[in-house]
């Protein structure tokens, strides 16, 4: 079931509002839910299956940066990478014995989508509050309504219970940008990623954009999802995409995602 509510030819004009359709309609994400917040409302511009189940991916890297905020964890703290933390795949750029800040290590996970950062932090996490990463994912699960919602590691790296719903990334996404240090974290300007190796220091360099916020989530053969924030002033454009048809497609549901600033 497709819906667009309190975004009408009334609030739009016709013109806008037929060519916010054009750009929508071209979206191949099976699922998804694009909504307008500010500090007082919230417009939900249109969804589609929004309750399906989908298979997260990185984007459950989203939920590790929410836990450190969440838990306040000093984001100064340098901490050491052990041979047991390292994971192949995305973001595959630590070894073991390097040391990182808190900090360098929320970037590298969510800039480069490291998989060995979010397994280092959710040890972290669990070192400093002897509670298990999965129960402080169910409380905050539970505390921001994500009904839908079961993570069970801190990479998105399949597992099978492991789910989510694109209306459950987006009760996620919003509590995200209420909370002013991790917006801040999400939209600044960040300086390179460095880690100390024996005696050296290496600089890894990475983009970030100070108006749009992409962590996407692919699993092969058929997970492309994407959560998608974009600033402008003080309000947000949110989408949160479920299975885009292919990697080149998510990215062309991001650039319509992007045009539809234009028009809103």
């Amino acid at each position: 079931m497709n819906t667009i509510i309190n975004l009408d030819a009334r609030l739009t004009g016709l013109t806008e509002f037929n060519s916010i359709m054009k750009k929508i309609e071209r979206i191949s994400a099976k699922s998804l839910s694009i909504f307008i917040i500010d500090n007082e409302h919230s417009i939900e511009v249109y969804s589609k299956n929004t309750n399906v189940k989908i298979v997260p991916g990185s984007v459950v890297k989203l939920l590790t940066l929410f836990l450190v905020f969440d838990l306040n964890i000093s984001l100064r703290e340098i901490v050491r990478v052990k041979e047991n933390n390292l994971i192949v795949g995305s973001g595959y750029n630590l070894q073991g014995n390097d040391l990182i800040t808190i900090n360098d290590l929320l970037k590298n996970m969510i800039f480069k989508s490291s998989n060995t950062s979010a397994e280092v932090l959710k040890e972290v996490i669990e070192e400093k509050t002897k509670i298990p990463y999965e129960e402080h994912a169910k409380k905050i699960i539970n505390k921001l309504g994500m009904t839908l919602t079961n993570i069970v590691n801190s990479h998105g790296l399949y597992e099978r219970k492991q789910y989510t719903t694109v209306d459950d990334l987006l009760k996620l996404v919003i509590n995200m940008l209420e909370n002013k240090k991790i917006e801040t974290f999400l939209f600044y300007s960040h300086q390179s990623i460095i880690i100390q190796r024996n005696k050296n220091y290496i600089n890894i360099d990475f983009d970030s954009n100070e108006k749009i916020f992409i962590k996407t989530g692919t699993l092969f053969p058929n997970v492309f999802n994407s959560v998608q924030i974009i600033k402008i002033r003080n309000n947000y454009l949110i989408a949160c995409l479920g299975y885009s048809q292919n990697d080149h497609s998510r990215s062309i549901d991001q650039e319509m995602i992007n045009d539809l600033i234009g028009v809103i």
